[in-house]
């Protein structure tokens, strides 16, 4: 086998087992902020981390972050390792929230 064949194959069969590894199931973590999306969930983590309440609270009432409840069976869609923040599905639900990763529990 020639190298570069070789190293396409390698390649060829990493991405085959990212790509067919199926969805994982857990539940939710009471208390944890949520959003749709990412810059806003890092944002308000920020505020947080600033005790910035009217910030936060503004967040909020803008319905683009929410709390988390308990018990709630979702699926794992994607994993962002080094921000350490997942975006989840709640089942039975097409809509996808990040949340932090400490709140999910599998």
């Amino acid at each position: 086998m020639k190298p570069n064949n070789y190293l396409l194959t390698s390649i060829t069969a990493i991405v085959s087992t990212v790509v067919a590894q199926p969805l994982m199931a857990a539940t939710t973590v009471d208390g944890y902020l949520a959003s749709p999306s990412k810059e806003l969930l890092e944002k308000a983590i920020r505020y947080c981390s600033q005790k910035d309440e009217a910030a936060l609270r503004q967040l909020m009432e803008s319905g683009l972050v929410i709390f988390l409840k308990a018990n709630v069976e979702v699926e794992i869609m994607e994993t962002k390792i080094f921000s350490g923040l997942v975006k989840i599905r709640p089942r039975g639900s097409t809509l996808e929230l990040w949340v932090p990763i400490e709140a999910i529990k599998q």
